[in-house]
């Protein structure tokens, strides 16, 4: 069966405002597909068949009667624990389970919002083994073809993927319940999303918000788009091995364990669950990563380093690396600290450092907090590695005596300017906090009128990336920073995900698109399938 359509718009790091009515007409010619009802108040079990007049009353019973292609809507209600891809037995003794051979949807029907307890996807355990306690190794790279998307829902205390291949959560609102922080249990294994030996996993366009961890993963084939990442009690994201990666146009903020480093409890002892709280966290658990791509993500309010990479196995080392595109606001600890050799290519380029002197903010555990450090740590990188460790056409703050980058061994360094106030800066400094810059339809970093940015960086290897942080175009004399200015034009529109739809043999679907003050900007969108 041939996957199914889906359109959505191109990722936009930044939130918003939408007005008026762009409507346009998509048809595509595929196999018949069945849409069925689920709602935990008004269906039945028993007697339902799942249509809209008859719903199904549990997803246990909904899952038994869904094929390959269907849709599943699901109303307004709480599911509770909600599982699919293995056996309905304790997870430490369940069996992977294959329902579907292609796509299906399990989505909010329109206006409503369920709610589930938990989401768990697959099982690490192998069959047949003789022992529940035996698990796959990682490098199977799973165990499970799951073939679902979940699109709409609110998960109230986790979503887990282990050993699931096939899995997309869309537009879904998750979190966690209970304290979060206090012991190293929570600080460590507290998250939103966990993810272990998965593969072809993507997480997209989700919030995900008051949890310790926001997502936890050692998986292959991941992608992590557009998600909302805030108000969250350690990191953002925890990388911890696996390959191919792709963690592009997130917006994370508000990170914060509610301590001090060094805080000690009543009798002078150092609380052992003191945690540096990090944008996006990489250090080799499960194994190390190879072909890593962060790409286009917007970090501020971070107590420690916006990303932290570290490589503690002398026997592993990750490869092939690119840091590009990215934004970030001031931190508690290093804007971003390198402390792992990468094989192969190891790549930051076109990011943005945004200086913001007045950027206050309030932690989820109350604590005023504002980020002062600018700078980065680049210290482990091996010589050996000299060709193609490229560091070129980034846009620095020298602020506060912070003005050094320990680069070095780099086979390019070049068109990496520090702007301080002494020089003035190439972009609107946002007067106080970075989020209601933001909020305010402001982008921060986005380069003014007349800049320092424009036409001067390298064109080495200009032809590696070919878009800016919202999508425009690169010209063949490529800007500093994350941003590509052109002084005649604006960056093309982006616009919030519209959704995901089967589209029927023949059935016509409408998608409107709403829009604010488009000019004559391109509205750019991606369709993908049928194969």
């Amino acid at each position: 069966m041939p996957n199914p359509l889906r359109l959505k718009p191109h990722h936009a790091p930044f939130p918003y405002r939408l007005t008026g009515i762009l409507g346009f007409l998509l048809s595509a010619l595929m196999l018949p597909a069945a849409t069925l009802h689920l709602d935990a108040v008004k269906g039945n079990d028993s007697s339902g068949d799942g249509s809209s007049g008859a719903p199904f009353r549990s997803f246990e019973r909904a899952l038994a009667a869904l094929q390959s292609g269907d849709t599943l809507l699901m109303y307004d209600g709480n599911y509770g624990d909600i599982f699919a891809g293995r056996t309905n037995h304790p997870a430490w003794q369940a069996e992977p389970v294959q329902h579907f051979s292609d796509w299906v949807t399990v989505e909010a029907a329109p206006g409503h919002h369920p709610t589930l307890n938990t989401l768990s996807l697959g099982t690490v355990n192998i069959p047949d083994s003789g022992s529940p306690r035996q698990k796959i190794p990682f490098s199977q790279k799973g165990n499970v073809d799951v073939w679902m998307v979940f699109d709409g829902l609110t998960v109230e205390d986790g979503i887990s993927i282990s050993g699931a291949r096939n899995v997309e959560i869309r537009n879904c609102k998750v979190s966690s319940k209970g304290p979060l922080n206090g012991s190293t249990a929570i600080m460590d294994g507290l998250a939103a999303v966990k993810i272990h030996n998965g593969r072809y996993i993507t997480i997209s366009d989700c919030e995900i918000t008051q949890t310790a961890i926001g997502i936890n993963a050692a998986s292959y084939d991941l992608t992590i788009r557009d998600n909302h990442i805030h108000h969250i009690s350690h990191d953002g994201i925890r990388a911890l091995g696996g390959e191919d990666w792709l963690i592009e146009g997130n917006r994370i903020h508000n990170l914060d364990d509610g301590l001090n480093d060094n805080a000690v409890d009543e009798d002078g002892n150092l609380i052992p669950w003191n945690r540096h709280a990090d944008g996006i966290h990489v250090f080799t658990a499960a194994d190390t990563i190879a072909r890593l791509t962060i790409r286009g993500n917007v970090f501020f309010h971070i107590e420690s380093m916006g990303i932290m990479a570290q490589n503690g196995k002398t026997d592993r080392v990750h490869s092939d690396w690119f840091i590009e595109n990215n934004v970030f606001g001031p931190a508690g600890g290093l804007v971003f600290h390198f402390g792992t050799p990468v094989f192969g290519r190891n790549v930051f380029r076109h990011n943005t450092v945004v200086y913001a002197p007045n950027d206050v903010w309030t932690s989820i555990f109350g604590r005023r907090m504002q980020g002062t450090i600018y700078r980065m740590s680049i210290w482990n990188v091996k010589p050996e590695l000299i060709d193609q460790t490229l560091f070129y056409n980034n846009c620095f703050v020298n602020a506060n005596g912070f003005s050094s980058v320990a680069h070095f061994n780099f086979g390019l360094n070049a068109a990496n300017p520090f702007f301080s106030e002494t020089t003035g800066f190439p972009y609107e400094v946002p007067p106080g906090n970075i989020e209601d810059f933001i909020n305010s339809g402001k982008r921060p970093g986005a380069p003014i009128a007349a800049n320092a940015l424009t036409d001067v960086g390298v064109t080495n290897h200009a032809s590696e990336l070919r878009k800016d942080i919202l999508g425009y175009t690169r010209d063949g004399l490529p800007d500093i920073g994350a941003y590509e200015w052109n002084a005649t034009s604006t960056p093309p529109l982006r616009l919030n995900p519209v959704g995901n739809r089967v589209i029927t043999a023949g059935q016509p679907m409408t998608i409107q698109v709403s829009a604010e003050d488009a000019g004559s900007a391109v509205l750019e969108f991606s369709a993908t399938g049928p194969d």
